[in-house]
């Protein structure tokens, strides 16, 4: 709302679309930024949050692409599980916001980065890792995944076997 009024004090005639100009830059470079880079920090989820909110309201055309970043990043993580769950999680968060089918493709994939961060961390945050493997699947069913596919049998296998029966 305070990008709204300014650009209405400053441009009463097409202020809104400078704005939207504007957030359209803003997001091609962060998309640009943020694949380019290598090394990620907690920032990132921040600016992407940002990128995120101002799409949503400026540029809703582009806001699948906005939360198709939080994906680009997870998969270049190597070493940061916190930040890779960060990124995981803020990226789950902007998924609900977009329309039902496009939800589906983005919550399998975000359920493929848990279970494999679950599975890197179960040695040493076993609570974590059997959380995102639950989480992971109730995103595989969200996405209409059958119970029968081999990633769901996947996880009940892997928790059987490090977790138990909780």
């Amino acid at each position: 709302f305070k990008i709204n009024s300014l650009a209405e004090l400053l441009c009463p005639k097409d202020g809104k679309q400078r704005v939207k100009t504007l957030v359209q830059l803003a997001i091609n470079q962060t998309e640009a930024g943020i694949k380019d880079k290598s090394k990620y920090q907690s920032s990132d989820v921040t600016d992407l949050d940002r990128i995120a909110e101002l799409s949503q309201s400026y540029s809703p055309e582009s806001f699948g692409d906005v939360v198709e970043l939080y994906l680009v990043v997870w998969g270049k993580l190597q070493k940061d599980p916190v930040l890779t769950k960060n990124f995981l999680d803020s990226g789950l968060m902007q998924t609900e916001l977009l329309p039902v089918e496009r939800q589906k493709d983005i919550k399998t994939r975000i359920a493929d980065g848990y279970v494999v961060l679950a599975k890197e961390v179960s040695g040493t945050a076993k609570r974590d890792a059997y959380l995102m493997l639950q989480t992971a699947r109730g995103l595989y069913f969200d996405s209409g995944i059958d119970k029968e596919d081999r990633r769901i049998k996947g996880i009940d296998t892997f928790i059987h076997s490090n977790f138990g029966n909780k």
